[in-house]
């Protein structure tokens, strides 16, 4: 991979950068406003509600954080020159940036497993507030944490003798050496697998459920499961585009760093890895977009908002809403039987 002829990487760098801070701006001013709506959605189980809204803002503050590393003049932390203080705390910020980065990683098997246990507890599950959510994440955390610290001791003796900034950012800031990327790579593919597993019994759960043995709790939470299988489902195209994305720019950089022996902080690197986060901005969004689709009552507030929106053809035509009526009319007729024999 070797640079283009007569082509200023530096400036392409430059109006990539441009671009992926305002893709991010617009992004979460959106998901900002999409966050404070599915907090007020009170017919959303609150531990799920907590997941989406807590990935939500984490997805929000990941590529402000990028865009941080990478424009910051490497001369404002610098402990070689006695920046301590703003050394200190730039290198604070990117250590929290490699542990929310995991969060978003384990997104959908965060959602996956809370789906799982409200499956399984599904009598009284909607009376449990939110503890469990925070429990999932806070598990996440104990199993991140000594991950991460083993990663950058590790990180820290290979490059054992190199000046300390250097040695810093190639063990805290997260672009900056390709190699401390791989274990990232390993926990993506690890969470994904463990979440398809959980949504594929899922599916076959809830495809073999009766509704006419449920009470109306049940009914409540088996209605919640089916939305975030339809929105897992809606995803799947955008994930897996984005998944090729990120494989070719992988690809490029191991030619890059392993045939043309280009240097982790090249200016080709840093290109690829800008694209992939204007990449995930997008997918974000998109995201957001499917989740609207799949739920209804959120799709209302939405268009109660906005309701110059109101009777143009939704992003997905989501069969929720289907389920939705005939849950209400089965709802309503078990009332008119329980009346009848009273």
């Amino acid at each position: 991979m070797k640079a283009l002829s007569g082509v200023d990487l530096n400036a392409v760098l430059f109006y990539f950068s441009i671009i992926e801070l305002v893709v991010a701006v617009l992004t979460a001013v959106l998901n900002m406003y999409f966050t404070v709506r599915i907090s007020q959605l009170s017919t959303i189980s609150p531990n799920l509600r907590t997941i989406m809204t807590i990935q939500t803002i984490v997805a929000s503050v990941l590529p402000f954080l990028h865009f941080t590393a990478t424009q910051m003049p490497e001369t404002l932390y610098s402990f070689e020159n006695g920046n301590y203080i703003t050394g200190t705390v730039f290198y604070a910020v990117m250590i929290c940036n490699q542990i929310i980065v995991v969060l978003f990683e384990g997104k959908y098997l965060l959602i996956a497993l809370e789906r799982c246990v409200a499956y399984n507890a599904r009598k009284d599950y909607e009376t449990r507030g939110s503890q469990l959510a925070y429990k999932l994440m806070g598990i996440t955390l104990f199993i991140t944490i000594p991950a991460l610290v083993l990663k950058w001791t590790i990180i820290w003796q290979i490059f054992e003798g190199a000046p300390i900034d250097l040695r810093l950012r190639k063990t805290f800031v997260l672009d900056t050496y390709f190699n401390g990327l791989l274990p990232n790579y390993v926990a993506v593919l690890a969470f994904v697998v463990g979440a398809v597993a959980c949504f594929l019994w899922l599916n076959n759960k809830v495809c073999n459920h009766h509704a006419y043995e449920s009470s109306l709790s049940e009914r409540y939470e088996i209605r919640q499961t089916k939305a975030v299988l339809h929105y897992v489902r809606s995803l799947i195209i955008s994930f897996l585009i984005l998944t090729f994305i990120c494989g070719l720019g992988v690809v490029s950089m191991l030619y890059g760093k392993h045939v043309s022996h280009m240097d982790d902080d090249c200016v080709e690197f840093k290109i690829i890895y800008t694209f992939l986060y204007i990449c995930l901005s997008i997918y974000n969004f998109t995201s957001m977009l499917f989740m609207i689709s799949a739920f209804p009552r959120l799709q209302n507030v939405i268009f109660k908002d906005f309701p110059f929106l109101y009777g143009r053809p939704s992003v997905i035509n989501s069969p929720m809403k289907r389920d939705h009526v005939a849950t209400s009319q089965t709802y309503f007729q078990q009332l008119k039987d329980a009346w009848d024999i009273k």
